[in-house]
């Protein structure tokens, strides 16, 4: 991320706001569908939600101006600067984004035009203090068109989803970004192993069948949905089930399908599974074909990281 030019951009555009010498700059930037506009009402707006009317309440020392997509938030002692950048955050978007094996992540940095910028030009000593305030201010920023964020204070980038707004909320921020939000969307290396699998799920029905019939703790099934040309395989709950199919529950959120949502009501047929999952209440669940596949395909990745030589296993089951 450019947060060195924001920072130049930040001190050109207030000459007054002096940083510390010793305090680290915090920065977030957002990859953004498309430029937005910064106006001085919509932003004040945001910040009141973050930090409060009454950090506003005195113009003299709380308020907003904006000038040609750069925007200043001063309150109390802080100052934070906002900037929109109408181009990608890289040099090379799909290079990049062939970097990135979770799919919604690779899909926002594709899919990215700007970015948003937010840098801490002067408040609270702390570093963690700074970052608090400022993700405060980046939750209330957060659009339909905010796809992914980054933190200058950690080398790595995060897809924004339904719980993103509440994460940057907490305390520590970017340990609540860490935490596991979403079950990942991961590309198949190996198409055909996956449709192995998948046949071998249909022609095991009768197991899954016999494992709900001993009312098991949880069962699933994993489809294929789609949207146009958009494709993702999701998990869905089961709630009934005979031997022509069944119903459930999605239980997966959509990376980027819009017709369909977790808890969506699904029905489905023996033909649809692309693989099935029964939790008996043993130390090993039963089915899981493309689960298998997956791991397969971890292994051989982190030894292509480490330069090692994967083994070669078949799935016994």
């Amino acid at each position: 991320m450019r947060h060195r030019s924001l920072l130049l951009a930040a001190l050109a555009a207030s000459a007054t706001a002096q940083r510390p010498a010793d305090t680290e700059s915090i920065s977030i930037a957002v990859l953004e569908r498309a430029p937005r506009a910064l106006d001085e009402t919509s932003l004040l707006a945001a910040a009141k939600r973050a930090f409060g009317e009454a950090a506003f309440a005195d113009p003299e020392k709380g308020f907003v101006t904006a000038k040609d997509g750069t925007a200043m938030v001063r309150f109390d002692a802080t100052a934070i600067l906002v900037s929109v950048t109408a181009e990608p955050a890289f040099d090379d978007v799909e290079a990049f984004a062939k970097k990135i094996d979770e799919l919604r992540l690779r899909q926002a940095v594709l899919g990215h035009r700007a970015v948003l910028r937010l840098l801490v030009l002067d408040g609270p000593q702390s570093s963690a203090a700074r970052l608090r305030e400022l993700s405060r201010l980046a939750a209330e920023l957060l659009g339909e068109d905010s796809l992914a964020l980054s933190f200058s204070t950690e080398p790595r980038l995060f897809a924004i989803t339904d719980t993103t707004k509440a994460r940057l909320g907490e305390n520590n921020p970017v340990r609540a970004m860490i935490r596991p939000d979403k079950v990942p969307i991961l590309p198949a290396e190996d198409q055909a192993e996956l449709d192995k699998a998948a046949e071998q799920a249909r022609a095991d029905w009768p197991k899954l069948l016999a494992a709900w019939q001993k009312k098991p703790k949880f069962a699933a099934v994993k489809m294929k949905f789609t949207e146009g040309e958009a494709a993702e395989h999701m998990w869905v709950s089961v709630a009934e089930l005979d031997e022509q199919g069944g119903k459930g529950k999605l239980n997966n959120e959509p990376g980027w399908l819009k017709n369909i949502k977790a808890g969506t009501p699904v029905s489905f047929t023996r033909e649809q599974i692309e693989d099935w999952l029964v939790d008996t209440g043993d130390e090993k669940p039963l089915g899981g074909y493309s689960l298998a596949v997956f791991e397969a395909q971890e292994k051989r990745r982190r030894a292509r990281a480490e330069g090692t030589k994967p083994e070669r296993t078949g799935d016994k089951r």
